[in-house]
């Protein structure tokens, strides 16, 4: 282990960095072990040879964030937590998540060829968001998510020949209604694109959401054990199930709410001033 401490220590022409590289060889050592250590060493002398060459010293976290991106920084796990051992940086996991998405959103955006009509509209479209983002109305996360399904839109309409995309390109297209529609919107307003969200069948939802939720349930009956995560799940089920609670909704409920027993096993469920009740697990009109 300590050959080959020095023989990545001769990579450095910064003495403060060649000692600093030897202090983490050292605690990587007593951390995995000097057979493990001695194994990865080679790889992590890369990384400081960067900073090394980049900045002379270790600088903050925000800067390696931006020059290696999240995904490389967790490459070099020890070393980063040999960094914030000995304090040359404090991590942030805010940070950390915004540079991850707007990574994927930098992904998505080179979806096209830079010169295409389809990069053209999903830069605008991302253009927008990020005025949107700089206005606080609206988040990193968020803007990645719509993007996403922009780009499935478009992938879609440029395999029927529709750029910008048409009406047909948007029925045939089987993302998510909620998540497409901001990107509707802006292809309706931005490139006077005479295009709508087709009409839900709302009747035919409830009965596909009814019938999910029955199954789920059904499974539940079928169980032997009454234990707090099953009856809890059962709660949560029934919740939307007999009462319309959205299923989002029903976990909050259930952490805020006040449950309780009754003698025939049926619960009910306190929250916000609603008391809503439901029936045992047993018992259940399910099974009639």
């Amino acid at each position: 282990m300590d050959r080959r401490i020095k023989m990545n220590v001769a990579a450095f022409s910064a003495p403060s960095m060649a000692t600093a590289f030897k202090a983490f060889g050292k605690w990587l050592g007593q951390r995995v072990g000097d057979h493990k250590a001695a194994i990865c060493i080679n790889r992590y002398s890369v990384f400081f040879t960067e900073i090394e060459r980049r900045w002379k010293e270790f600088p903050d976290y925000k800067a390696l964030l931006e020059h290696f991106g999240a995904r490389r920084l967790r490459s070099v796990l020890l070393p980063m937590k040999w960094l914030e051992f000995v304090g040359h940086i404090t991590q942030d996991a805010v940070s950390r998540q915004e540079n991850s998405e707007a990574r994927r959103i930098s992904a998505a955006l080179q979806t096209f060829p830079l010169n295409s009509l389809e990069c053209s509209i999903l830069r605008g479209f991302s253009d927008t968001l990020h005025g949107r983002l700089a206005e606080g109305k609206t988040t990193t996360r968020s803007i990645r998510l719509a993007l996403r399904p922009a780009v499935g839109l478009l992938l879609k309409a440029r395999k029927l020949n529709a750029m910008p995309p048409d009406q047909k390109a948007l029925n045939t297209f089987l993302g998510q209604r909620a998540a497409i529609s901001g990107f509707v919107r802006h292809l309706r307003e931005i490139h006077s694109v005479p295009i709508t969200l087709p009409r839900t069948n709302r009747a035919k939802l409830q009965r596909k959401l009814t019938d999910m939720l029955e199954r789920e349930m059904l499974a539940i009956l079928r169980g032997d054990t009454e234990d707090n995560y099953r009856l809890h799940r059962w709660v949560a089920l029934g919740l939307t199930y007999f009462h319309g609670v959205p299923r989002k909704v029903c976990k909050v409920a259930l952490k805020e709410g006040k449950l309780e027993r009754h003698e025939d096993g049926s619960h009910t469920l306190t929250w916000e001033k609603q008391d809503y009740w439901i029936p045992a697990i047993a018992k259940s009109q399910l099974l009639n």
